[in-house]
């Protein structure tokens, strides 16, 4: 019982991590070239982590290793195999051992939902934690002890945003993927009631029409625009052109009516 229990819960957040620690060491180590946009101009950047994900990478792929043996999982030692990268590059050899462990891993379980489960609810934590930083605490101007994890994660954005429009497809199409895979999720379903909006649907319709009023405004604050830059970049050009129509329209009227 222990053991099913070990390997419910421990085991797919070992896998989790596995993915993200090793995934991020490897573009870290690829270098991975990106352009974002600042100050209004394009410039050119590569990937850097500014820390090594190495030691934690070591600590999960030996509980990957214990939970392998402690169910019996012989044939998966295999997945140590790219260990031996570490004769060119540490950082190389256990982000590749990482990546590999936890493919075989989700591979090899029964109830390949729970890893679903979880790495859902780590990026639901990250995530929910940027929205805390940039929407709450970034315009109240107090300190965050996490703004380094919320600019490796715009790095992350920048570096990924290529394949974005290759991404989409598969999430757009997977409702013919799912039945052939055979994967069992754990979303919710949503039901239709007839029963109308309830407190919940009224909460999400008022915080709805918040956000929208709240994104118009979250630019303007001194706190996030700390140098007064106008939001919009040809905000000038279109009161110009405002300005130009006025006065020609204006002229216009005048000159009919005498």
């Amino acid at each position: 019982m222990r053991l099913e229990g070990l390997r419910g819960y421990l085991y797919p957040m070992v896998l989790t991590f596995q993915l993200l620690f090793g995934f991020l060491q490897l573009l870290d180590f690829a270098q991975v070239r990106y352009h974002p946009m600042l100050e209004r101009s394009v410039a050119g950047r590569a990937f850097q982590l500014g820390f090594s994900l190495v030691v934690p990478m070591v600590a999960l792929i030996i509980a990957w290793v214990a939970v392998s043996f402690l169910s019996g999982w012989w044939g998966q030692v295999f997945a140590a195999a790219p260990l031996f990268f570490c004769l060119y590059s540490v950082e190389l050899g256990v982000s590749l051992t990482s990546l590999l462990m936890c493919a075989v891993g989700v591979a090899l379980m029964r109830d390949r939902g729970r890893f679903t489960e979880v790495f859902l609810w780590v990026l639901s934590f990250f995530l929910g934690l940027g929205v805390v930083h940039w929407g709450v605490l970034r315009p109240l101007g107090v300190a965050s002890p996490f703004t380094g994890v919320f600019s490796l994660m715009l790095n992350v954005h920048h570096a990924l945003r290529r394949l974005f429009p290759v991404l989409v497809l598969p999430f757009l199409f997977f409702w013919v993927v799912k039945p052939l895979i055979g994967l069992k999720w754990r979303l919710p379903e949503l039901k239709v009631e007839e029963r109308g909006f309830d407190r919940v649907s009224w909460l999400l319709l008022g915080f709805s029409v918040f956000l929208s009023v709240y994104a118009a405004v979250y630019p303007n604050f001194p706190s996030v625009n700390l140098n007064g830059v106008e939001f919009g970049v040809d905000l000038k050009d279109y009161l110009q052109w405002f300005y130009l129509v006025d006065e020609l329209e204006g002229g216009l009227t005048s000159g009919i009516g005498a």
